[in-house]
């Protein structure tokens, strides 16, 4: 999925996918504060998912777990993510 989104926006260089992943205990707190919660169960499999791909595509995941949500945004205004080329090339890879 991560591939075929990277595919589609290549034709505007400026649009990069970005991952947030907080650790997982922060993640499951957050869950518990939300409106409609998803459950513990399910957010631990999404994140440990996720996470398997944090490895795979470093430059898009960012931990948001302490980060202000104005610092996060200018280090990722600062930062490029993956082209669809370079995410073909790990996908071979894996």
């Amino acid at each position: 999925e991560l591939y075929s989104i990277a595919q589609k926006i290549e034709q505007d260089p400026i649009i990069h996918p970005i991952f947030l992943l907080p650790e997982k205990a922060v993640n499951l707190k957050r869950d518990q504060n939300r409106e409609y919660v998803v459950g513990s169960d399910k957010v631990e499999k999404y994140w440990d998912e996720f996470f398997q791909w944090k490895e795979t595509f470093p430059k898009i995941f960012h931990d948001n777990s302490l980060v202000a949500p104005e610092e996060l945004a200018q280090k990722l205004i600062q930062q490029k993510g993956y082209s669809s080329k370079e995410l073909g090339i790990l996908l071979e890879k894996t």
